[in-house]
């Protein structure tokens, strides 16, 4: 399988700040063919207003397995992009990589009644999607 990469922002927003609680606030910004290209992203929108008031840091690439798509293919193909999207957000919440990877594996048995990942595809890039949540 091919690999695009996930461009996101996401940043900490204290709601409370007796108690200190937050929540993530995270944009999907795009699906790249290449981690360059999704650099070459960061170092344009780093300066738009909104995202200069975060540090670079706040933009998070993320490894994801492809469909044998091009990266335009993949924006184009709705159903594709909503399921890298709803990966996104539900991986916020789950702690661990069998759980993120039943997850994957319901949201593409979903999106894609044809295409089936395999249970360890789906647990490798759960894998790779949790580990990096907790360089964050």
């Amino acid at each position: 399988m091919d690999k695009v990469y996930l461009l996101e922002h996401s940043y900490e927003v204290i709601y409370d700040d007796i108690s200190e609680a937050y929540y993530n606030e995270t944009k999907t910004i795009g699906i790249y063919a290449s981690r360059e290209k999704a650099e070459e992203v960061i170092q344009r929108y780093k300066n738009i207003q909104g995202f200069n008031k975060y540090p670079e840091t706040c933009f998070y690439i993320s490894e994801w397995l492809g469909i044998q798509k091009t990266s335009e293919e993949s924006w184009e193909d709705n159903n594709y992009y909503q399921a890298v999207c709803e990966i996104s957000k539900i991986a916020y919440d789950v702690k661990y990589a069998d759980e993120l990877a039943e997850r994957i594996e319901q949201i593409w048995a979903i999106r894609f009644r044809d295409v089936k990942k395999s249970r360890d595809d789906c647990l490798d890039v759960a894998t790779k999607i949790l580990e990096r949540l907790k360089l964050r």
